[in-house]
């Protein structure tokens, strides 16, 4: 019986690992791609200013370094955010 349950942790275990690689990989992934992320929150307005950019950015956390940003992204995916 004993058998059974490690593996069934072991599956559990890769399974997480997996999820937690492909999520990370996903991060990375979209942090490569140039683009304005400020933009996508203003939507329809025409001809933003860049001061409304900058909040924009500010707001969705784009302005913080790369590791507190990936940080904030492993803590909500942690808890199911």
């Amino acid at each position: 019986m004993s058998g059974i349950v490690s593996f069934g942790l072991r599956k559990v275990a890769v399974g997480l690992a997996l999820l937690f690689t492909l999520a990370s990989v996903a991060f990375w992934v979209n942090y490569a791609i140039p683009q304005d992320a400020g933009l996508f929150l203003l939507g329809n307005i025409p001809n933003p200013t860049r001061e409304q950019i900058q909040e924009a950015n500010h707001r969705l956390g784009v302005d913080r370094p790369v590791l507190e940003q990936y940080g904030a992204f492993v803590g909500d995916l942690v808890q199911g955010d």
